[in-house]
């Protein structure tokens, strides 16, 4: 069985939409908005499921009426405005409700109110003036009291630095004295290296002796080792000539034992043989009596079946002629009876052909009344029917269908072009928008860079004023006035007028000129922005008049393809009889079309009508024309058939005397038969009356009966000869169980001889070597003797190496202590050139020494302190600002 094949094909443009049989319905729900059952219930109710759709419950039918008319939106609509008047009538509700809970203020209530929020009003401005000289006051009191702690600080800094470089005069003459010391650095560095060779020799020295003590301990053991692996060698040689004569010994033992093994396997061999063989007999003869006494029932059994049946011996010496009789009563009793049932049978066939023939004269009478009045209907339709022919409205039909195609073809080309024209004026109108929008923004990108370039302009001459005003109020005018107080005199210039305090209007300079350079740079930021967008926005309207422009050409093509195509539909429709009057203008009305339309459709009906009326009189005709070429052929074969009747009667009617005559024959044949099987079956309970017509199962279960006792007779003689040759065999196998017997014993007398003979000589052998193994124990011993030589050989060669070896740390040693000496001398030389140098310095020998031991990065350490304090002191010393500040002062 193939599996189903679905698809869902779109016919406008033969594009296959889906192709999964899963899928198709599930798409089909898609396009339609209908499931199975609302279609079934909806669009079907023409073809006879309205009961379905009336049985439907209120709220499906409800549902499948929305989804086909589409207004469902509407129920959304009317329930989002249900709960949306619920929600507004409950807020006016709330606020009518807040509304009762105030009232309005009296015009006299009001206007106290205002004027008395003009006077807080007019207090609050005056307490803010107020406040803001009070905080301009703390503010200055605020600098004089911070000036005066700097003051005070960096007195105590000044101070502070003195402390500290005088804390690190004991460092700086250190610093000093280990400076002087570096002008012996190469006598030191003589001193250090020859006492460094000194130790380096001391301590090969002591590597060597100690690694000289090993090694004599070493050449000890392994000389001990070669003297113990001498005496193993001597004992491994004295027991391997010791048990000479017993390998040989248990070697012959060894022989004869294997000897009597196999001995002993053959007689166990033999012995198994024996009791198989013994076994095998004993099974045979059982076997046989077995058999013999099978036999003897089977026979019993089977005379006694043979002895049941009455008459068996006559049965079977007279049994060919008894069948043949039989059979031969059986067939003329048949054939008798056959022949007396097919005469009756043949003479009701004769009244059954008589009725028939009655029957068939009948018959032609009313085929004969039926072709007449087919004849009558004939000649009825024969001028309406050659008239229609004559008009042919199926070709009419063609046309006009051909026609109507081509309507349908040019009206839908006159709907493109209008759709095309209406496209055609849409772009051009977004295109004239576009452009005005493009002309704008180039007038805008214009001014947004003039724009540009003016705060541009702006930037460049405010920097450098911003710069300068910014450079006036720096951090180091601001160091500077933090000593000064309003009002009093200068420390330097003794003068009460501080002009450079006067920065007031200073800082507000450079505050408005660095404001107006930020606004300029805003300025330009903006005019750039707008530049960019203004371009982007240039190249969308760009690219909507290029699209529009390319739209507008294919539609111009459109409409060019559209009205050849138009002209060359209407010249092959005009062709055509039935539409001469197409109009030519394909941007007419579609009235024009329809009504053309209205008429062919008009002619198609009344065209159709012809078609069908036409159609039925030629099935009428054609009925008539078949009932009379039927009825005339059935007439002239029931006339054949009259005629075959009376045929068959007369042949039927000579059949029936022959088939009496067949009948007594047979009858006669049996009574013969009776007189000849009588005597024969006297001795038997069979009679040759049993034997009638329907007996055939008798006689054939009387075969089955003989067959039974030919077999059984057989059988009864197959066994006597067979239970005679059993009785020959069984004698045999007596005599053969007799002598596997004897067998049987001799094999176990000489299984028992071996079996002693081989327990002697094993008890022999155990008693040498401990029972172990000729090879086995020849192999230890041999192994302990090569491994004992190899011991010997290994311990010599180490003895060997270790006296080698012991001789070159000896002389390493000796040479050693040379060099401990040679570099003793030269220490002892440069401590004599160093004391001397420390004396021409004027320094001590052991103040050197620590000097030079001192790490470097303790002098580092030492020489940033000193660093850093000389630059703290100076940092802190008031000298230098104060000659500054006199400097600077007016006169």
């Amino acid at each position: 069985m193939q599996s189903v094949d679905r698809s869902l094909l779109r016919v406008a443009d033969n594009q296959v939409i889906e192709t999964q049989s899963s899928r198709v319905n599930d798409k089909i729900v898609e396009l339609t908005g209908l499931t199975y059952d609302e279609f079934r219930r909806t669009v079907l109710l023409a073809q006879g499921d309205f009961d379905a759709f009336l049985g439907a419950k209120t709220d499906e039918r409800a549902a499948i009426l929305e989804k086909v008319t589409g207004t469902g939106i509407y129920r959304d609509i009317s329930r989002r405005i249900f709960e949306r008047h619920r929600e507004v009538n409950s807020a006016l509700k709330t606020l009518e409700t807040r509304r009762g809970e105030h009232q309005l203020l009296s015009p006299e209530e009001r206007e106290t109110l205002t004027s008395s929020i003009t006077d807080l009003r007019a207090a609050q401005a005056k307490a803010a003036t107020e406040l803001a000289a009070i905080q301009a006051d703390l503010d200055r009191y605020k600098t004089i009291e911070t000036a005066k702690h700097h003051l005070i600080a960096a007195t105590k800094r000044v101070t502070q630095a003195k402390e500290n470089l005088d804390a690190l005069a004991e460092d700086q003459n250190w610093l000093t004295e280990w400076e002087g010391a570096q002008e012996l650095r190469g006598e030191v560095r003589a001193l250090t290296e020859a006492n460094s060779a000194v130790e380096e020799a001391e301590a090969e020295s002591r590597r060597l002796t100690s690694e000289r003590t090993a090694h004599q301990e070493a050449a000890t053991d392994a000389q001990n080792r070669l003297n113990r692996a001498k005496e193993d060698r001597d004992k491994a040689e004295a027991a391997f000539k010791t048990f000479g004569p017993d390998w040989d010994r248990a070697a012959r033992l060894d022989s004869q034992i294997m000897t009597a093994a196999d001995e002993h396997k053959r007689a166990l061999t033999s012995l198994d043989q024996s009791k198989a063989q013994e076994e095998v007999c004993l099974k045979e003869r059982d076997g046989l009596v077995a058999q013999v006494s099978s036999l003897t029932q089977t026979i019993d059994d089977l005379t006694r079946q043979r002895d049941a049946t009455l008459g068996y011996d006559t049965l079977l010496s007279d049994w060919a002629m008894i069948e043949d009789r039989l059979e031969t009563r059986i067939a003329q009793l048949v054939l008798a009876t056959d022949s007396a049932t097919e005469a009756t049978r043949l003479t009701a066939t004769i009244a059954s052909d008589t009725e028939t023939r009655t029957k068939r004269r009948a018959d032609i009478d009313a085929a004969t009344d039926a072709i007449k009045a087919a004849r009558a209907v004939q000649d009825a339709i024969k001028g309406e029917r050659d008239q229609l022919n004559a008009s042919d409205p199926p070709a009419q039909l063609n046309r006009l269908g051909q026609a109507l195609i081509g309507l349908r073809a040019i009206r839908q080309i006159a709907r493109d072009m209008r759709e095309a024209d209406t496209a055609l004026a849409t772009s051009q109108k977004k295109r004239e928008a576009a452009e005005a929008r493009l002309s704008n923004l180039k007038q805008t990108a214009e001014r947004a860079r003039e724009r540009q370039k003016q705060a541009e302009h702006r930037i460049v001459a405010l920097r450098s004023p911003v710069q300068s005003a910014e450079a006036a109020v720096s951090q180091e005018a601001a160091h500077l006035r933090q000593h000064l107080v309003e009002g009093e005199p200068c420390p330097v210039c003794q003068s009460t007028a501080h002009p450079v305090m006067e920065n007031a209007a200073l800082a507000q300079l450079a505050k408005e000129l660095r404001d107006q350079l930020e606004t300029a740079q805003t300025a330009f930021d903006q005019a750039r922005n707008d530049v960019a967008k203004a371009t982007n926005q240039i190249a969308v309207e760009a690219d909507i008049i290029d699209a529009e422009m390319a739209k507008a050409s294919t539609l111009t093509a459109q409409l060019v393809e559209l009205e050849t195509t138009f002209t060359s539909s209407r010249n092959d429709l005009t062709k055509n009889s039935f539409t001469k009057d197409v109009p030519d203008d394909p941007r007419v009305d579609d009235i024009q079309f329809d009504a053309i339309g209205e008429q062919l459709s008009t002619l198609c009906r009344q065209l159709e009508t012809d078609q069908e009326r036409l159609e039925t009189l030629n099935r009428d005709y054609q009925n008539a024309a078949e009932t009379i070429e039927l009825q005339t052929a059935q007439i002239a074969t029931w006339e054949e058939h009259i005629r075959t009747i009376d045929n068959a009667i007369e042949t039927t009617q000579k059949t029936i005397s022959a088939l009496e005559q067949k009948a007594q024959t047979a009858r006669d044949t049996v009574a013969a038969i009776d007189l000849r099987l009588t005597p024969v079956l006297a001795p038997t309970e069979l009679r040759a009356e049993m034997f009638d017509a329907q007996a055939a199962p008798r006689l054939e279960a009387l075969r089955e009966t003989v067959f039974t006792l030919r077999s059984t007779q057989h059988k009864i003689d197959e066994a006597n000869a067979k239970r005679a040759e059993i009785d020959a065999a069984r004698a045999t196998s007596e005599a053969a169980l007799k002598s596997a017997t004897r067998s049987r014993a001799q094999a176990e007398t000489v299984e028992k001889e071996r079996a002693d003979a081989l327990h002697e000589l094993r008890d022999q052998r155990q008693k040498l070597l401990n029972g172990e193994d000729t090879n086995t124990h020849r192999t230890r011993h041999n192994n302990w003797r090569t491994a004992a030589h190899k011991e010997v050989d290994a311990a010599q060669t180490n003895a060997s190496k270790k006296a080698t070896t012991l001789a070159a740390l000896t002389s390493a040693l000796k040479a050693a202590q040379a060099a401990k000496a040679s570099a003793t001398q030269k220490a002892q030389d440069a401590k004599t050139a160093l004391s001397e140098a420390c004396t021409a310095a004027k320094l001590h020998l052991d103040r050197v020494l620590e000097l030079h031991g001192a790490e470097a990065q303790k002098v580092q350490s030492i020489r940033a302190a000193i660093k850093a304090a000389q630059a703290e002191y100076t940092a802190a010393d008031m000298g230098p600002r104060l000659k500054r500040c006199k400097a600077s002062a007016p006169p």
